[in-house]
């Protein structure tokens, strides 16, 4: 399972991907929804420990960052919500759906 938004440094659009996996014996399956966003969708604090993201899009619901104050650049935290996206094959994808992510969040 698995969220992320990327926010390029400047300008330009935000990506915002959903994904989950499903493995089987000698099998690996990865469905995955990604979209552009306006640079509003993802805000973030400047000292990165915290962050929300708003679905655009086929991505609905939003997110929420939070974690350690940065240091090198990167925190430390947790990602929860109700990121959703529907995919034509199985469905619904929930990353965040059996409950909160460890996630890092970097400097743009």
């Amino acid at each position: 399972m698995y969220a992320e938004a990327t926010k390029p440094r400047g300008k330009g659009p935000v990506t915002e991907t959903v994904e989950e996996q499903h493995e089987g014996t000698g099998f690996s399956f990865y469905y995955e929804v990604s979209v552009h966003a306006p640079r509003s969708k993802y805000t973030y604090a400047s000292d990165l420990s915290s962050a929300e993201v708003e679905g655009f899009g086929a991505i609905k619901g939003s997110a929420s960052y939070s974690g350690s104050p940065e240091t090198n650049g990167q925190s430390q935290g947790q990602l929860s919500g109700d990121l959703s996206a529907t995919n034509a094959v199985i469905g619904k994808l929930r990353p965040l759906a059996p409950g909160p992510l460890n996630a890092t969040q970097t400097q743009p």
